[in-house]
């Protein structure tokens, strides 16, 4: 089980009953597969608190999504593109926005992740939009799965949001769902990138929240149609982050 420093722990306990109360208003074919999510260890002593939501997990029935990817990150080797991704962009909003080929591999990160800004570390939230395990075998977003798990959820996935308290939200294409962009009240601002690639929103309290690319998704440059859109929107005159 993943831990937390002694000033996380009610965090933790606040998301660990938001959870279980999530969970248990689910139907019964949902909520066999559910799968708890939150933040890592230190996510609140970095300089901005950043919050990753994707869709859904994959073949993780049974398990908590934090405590199974928190000693991989710590590892730093072996991972698919979707968490190498999360681990580089993390990194490159929380140390002052470097070019995108001077963000350090994910295996020269290692040490740092779970750790304190003020030790160099590195650390982020991450939620699915669809907390129930995807186990057809394949990577395509149940799509009709997710439909229904929202229509249950958009409560849940609200005051998930309000316990993390993010000072930025990134959400992984996932705006073209009705049922998650009006149940989120967003704010729609403007788009970045050359096609369009990052879509700036506010939520109700301001935080601001960027839809981008899955970072799954075949054809898009991490660089060029994920990070530095990111960037740009962030920059901006209007918004100003850092």
């Amino acid at each position: 089980m993943t831990s937390y420093p002694s000033d996380e722990q009610a965090l933790r306990a606040g998301i660990t009953n938001l959870m279980q109360r999530w969970e248990a208003a689910l139907p019964d074919d949902l909520r066999e597969r559910f799968v708890p999510d939150g933040f890592y260890p230190n996510y609140t002593h970095q300089r901005n608190r950043l919050l990753f939501i994707g869709r859904e997990a994959y073949g993780m029935t049974g398990c908590d999504y934090v405590d199974v990817f928190d000693p991989i990150y710590r590892r730093g080797y072996g991972l698919g593109r979707f968490h190498r991704d999360i681990l580089h962009i993390a990194w490159g909003l929380l140390n002052r926005i470097p070019r995108w080929q001077d963000i350090p591999d994910a295996t020269e990160m290692a040490g740092q992740f779970g750790k304190t800004a003020k030790e160099g570390g590195l650390s982020f939230a991450f939620m699915n939009a669809n907390k129930c395990s995807n186990e057809n075998g394949d990577t395509p977003t149940n799509w009709a799965e997710m439909d229904r798990f929202l229509g249950v959820s958009m409560p849940f996935i609200r005051e998930e949001i309000a316990l993390l308290r993010p000072d930025v939200v990134i959400s992984m294409n996932l705006n073209d769902n009705k049922t998650y962009y009006e149940g989120l009240g967003q704010q729609y601002l403007f788009h970045t990138g050359k096609d369009g690639d990052v879509a700036l929103h506010r939520l109700p309290d301001g935080t601001l929240f960027l839809d981008v690319w899955h970072f799954s998704a075949w054809g898009k440059d991490s660089g060029t149609q994920r990070y530095e859109p990111i960037v740009e929107a962030l920059q901006h005159p209007e918004i100003r982050w850092w």
